[in-house]
């Protein structure tokens, strides 16, 4: 690397700044151990914490990805102790690393674990800091210990990581024992976090998302208080998932049938014959006899694992993976649902019950709903490359049977809360109620006819009384319309404006609000179907929306005629019955708004 300071040049550098009397960005040095670089499941955790610190304060934060790095191993030759003190006799990027270690405020040091420890190339580098200590012994610690070369008791240590287990308790204490020998007992904080492939899961981000978001609170806490508060660590030892659907998932993702393990499993041979391999050149045998007279590779011995996808189809671990994510809480019925991937002939059955799941691959029974798609559109729409909705639209799978299963699918299968989660354009807790929209309306219909001014004085109280409503339920601009016209419409009944025009005016008004919003983004009716269909988030489903745009125009149309009939009607001398009569179209037209909004998706999902 260029411009690479020394360890002593920096520290005296950063003793010059320090009397300035500067107040200086905070330093922060990211160590990121993962071999897999910027892919890191725990690197996830480690930037949200940086995004805590730098929401806190200024922060100049430096990233240094050890795998990319030229770090050589330790040689144990005591070079920077006796010939060249603090200053390592192996020339690589450590150099650089050692300076940024100096000169920083906070180190966060970011890794996977493997088998219970840190990664080969990550204490590669915790050893060669040994430039920062001095030889001698340190008279006061317990076990024996090496004095540091430099002040290091501002620094301010901090370790994020993720496992693959199901829980992090318990598997980091061999972890926690060599940060303690190298920092200082209990002198760090530390964040780890079980489950650590779920990171990568894009069907879990709500769940994830909500994690980090705890992650990023602690790197504020961090900054604010040295430390992290009680509640917020109680949220990060949670759980990502249930320990029983998080080991289905990672047991499904390898694709093994458990039952049919054995110790030629994977290598059609006995475990030594497999693993023996061609001997390095420095090897011999006890007898002295040369171990390299055998010449197979370990490549040529191994013979490549069969995985569970070539002896019972490719779709069936992704089949197990997606019904891992079943929440038995949204069972209301025995169902059954069928996944045909067309692409590669393979059928598979999910039978959804109240205390779990099963996986059918054989001996199938009559399911509730079928799947009919390849299982490349049904991956990328699991993975987030293809929005569901935005497939089922274009008639890249399809739907036959029940489709409220679609309908409600991550009641189903969603995992995780808004809980952390920043809201979005609709993110509004309380649910719409239609009666708020109706009421005045049917109102004014019914007692205008009957008494003019007593229905109109009523009318415009009643106006007032509504938007109370709105502590519990969340109102719309139809209502605030509706609120308005009915007022005017009552103030116009009592300074004896003609009900011949009145009547039919609110009809027409009424019926305008509603053809109008067949215009919009999300039409009216959407803003209330929308409680029996998941909620507010239904709205970015372009087939509710398409479905409620034409129930809106149906609803738009019939208002916009009714006052056709109803001046005739009037002038017929029944005006008092105008209300009723005018109610037995809406009727049947409620009766096939409840049909159609359930006929309407399940007829355009199974065109495919």
């Amino acid at each position: 690397m260029k411009d690479v300071l020394t360890a002593n040049n920096l520290h005296a550098n950063t003793k010059a700044a320090d009397n300035t009397g500067l107040n200086p960005a905070l330093k922060v040095l990211l160590l990121n151990g993962s071999p897999k670089v910027e892919k890191s499941n725990s690197l996830h955790l480690a930037k949200a914490f940086c995004n805590g610190i730098k929401e806190t304060c200024k922060a100049d934060i430096t990233q240094l990805d050890v795998y990319r790095l030229n770090i050589k191993d330790c040689l144990g030759c005591f070079h920077c102790w006796s010939k060249t003190p603090g200053i390592c006799c192996i020339h690589d990027d450590m150099e650089y690393v050692l300076a940024k270690i100096l000169e920083s405020d906070i180190i966060i040091w970011s890794f996977p674990l493997y088998y219970f420890g840190i990664p080969s190339k990550l204490k590669a580098l915790m050893d060669r800091q040994l430039p920062l200590n001095l030889p001698f012994m340190e008279k006061d610690s317990p076990s024996g210990a090496h004095p540091h070369r430099y002040d290091m008791s501002s620094k301010k240590y901090v370790f994020t990581s993720t496992c693959g287990f199901f829980t992090a308790q318990g598997n980091y204490l061999a972890v926690d024992e060599q940060i303690n020998h190298m920092c200082g007992q209990n002198t760090f904080t530390s964040i780890y976090c079980g489950q650590g492939e779920l990171f990568n899961v894009p069907q879990l981000k709500k769940r994830t998302d909500e994690y980090l978001s705890y992650v990023q609170k602690a790197g504020m806490e961090f900054i604010t208080y040295t430390a992290i508060s009680t509640s917020t660590r109680k949220k990060l030892d949670e759980l990502l998932l249930p320990r029983q659907m998080y080991e289905s998932m990672a047991d499904a993702s390898w694709g093994i049938d458990k039952g049919n393990i054995n110790a030629k499993s994977f290598t059609g041979a006995s475990p030594i014959s497999a693993l023996k391999g061609t001997s390095p050149e420095h090897v011999t045998s006890t007898s002295g006899s040369d171990t390299n007279t055998d010449k197979k590779s370990l490549n040529q011995n191994i013979k490549p694992a069969k995985s569970r996808s070539e002896h019972s189809g490719k779709g069936l671990i992704f089949t197990k993976q997606m019904s891992a994510l079943y929440n038995p809480s949204s069972w209301t019925k025995d169902m059954v649902l069928e996944f045909n991937y067309t692409d590669i002939n393979e059928k598979y059955q999910i039978l959804l019950k109240n205390n779990g799941y099963k996986v059918i691959d054989s001996d199938f029974v009559k399911a509730d709903t079928i799947i009919e798609t390849p299982l490349d559109v049904w991956q990328k729409i699991g993975l987030g490359e293809l929005d569901g909705q935005e497939a089922l639209m274009q008639h890249l799978f399809s739907v036959k049977g029940d489709f409220s299963v679609m309908m409600n699918w991550d009641k189903y299968f969603g995992i995780g809360t808004d809980e952390g989660k920043k809201p979005d354009k609709y993110s509004e807790s309380k649910a719409s109620n239609m009666n708020l929209l109706l009421i005045p309306w049917i109102f004014i219909w019914i007692f205008l006819s009957i008494n003019p001014y007593a229905g109109g004085i009523s009318g415009i109280l009643l106006c007032s009384v509504i938007p109370f409503a709105y502590i519990k339920y969340r109102g719309t601009l139809f209502e605030y319309i509706s609120i308005f016209s009915v007022s005017a419409l009552c103030i116009m009944a009592i300074t004896g404006k003609p009900l011949i025009y009145i009547i039919p005016l609110s009809y027409m008004i009424f019926g305008i609000i509603w053809t109008a919003s067949t215009f919009n983004k999300i039409p009216l009716t959407a803003y209330y179907s929308n409680n029996d269909f998941g909620g507010i988030k239904a709205f970015k489903n372009p087939l509710f929306i398409k479905t409620n745009r034409i129930l809106t125009a149906a609803w738009g149309i019939l208002y916009l005629i009714t006052p056709i009939w109803t001046y005739f009607l009037i002038l017929s001398g029944i005006g008092a019955w105008i209300g009723a009569l005018n109610s037995i179209l809406p009727v049947f037209m409620g009766f096939f708004t409840n049909w159609f909004k359930n006929w309407y998706p399940a007829y355009y999902a199974s065109k495919g």
